[in-house]
């Protein structure tokens, strides 16, 4: 057995953690709102979600948090910023969809992922 480990991406308190093949980690993200990371198969890149909070819509419910969800773009050994790719603002009833479990997909074109809307939302 060589010793060698396999490269992984993690989340540790709310940040993006690389560890390469020969187990050093590095920090991808340092924002503590980001999570559910997924590699491109090169491994090269990571996508994640990141959930931020944003402005109370008029009429929400005082103490109730409005979070914003983004896919993110980063390269998986941290020598680049992370970039947004994707940003879904409130919608007009004053919802913002939820992104879950993003996967890059095997040409790296494309990013597939699950979206929740809150079910009161009009998409008209």
């Amino acid at each position: 057995m060589s010793g060698l480990l396999a490269q992984s991406i993690s989340v540790r308190e709310g940040d993006i953690i690389f560890t390469d093949r020969a187990g050093q980690q590095n920090p991808i993200t340092s924002t503590g709102q980001d999570c559910q990371p997924s590699f491109s198969v090169d491994g090269r890149s990571v996508v994640f979600v990141r959930h931020t909070k944003v402005v109370p819509y008029p009429g929400q419910r005082k103490g109730m948090p409005v979070l914003e969800s983004a896919l993110w773009l980063a390269d998986a050994a941290g020598r680049a910023n992370p970039t947004t790719i994707f940003r879904c603002s409130i919608t007009p009833a004053g919802h913002s969809p939820r992104f879950f479990n993003p996967v890059i997909s095997p040409d790296g074109r494309y990013v597939d992922l699950l979206a929740e809307f809150d079910p009161d939302d009009s998409l008209a």
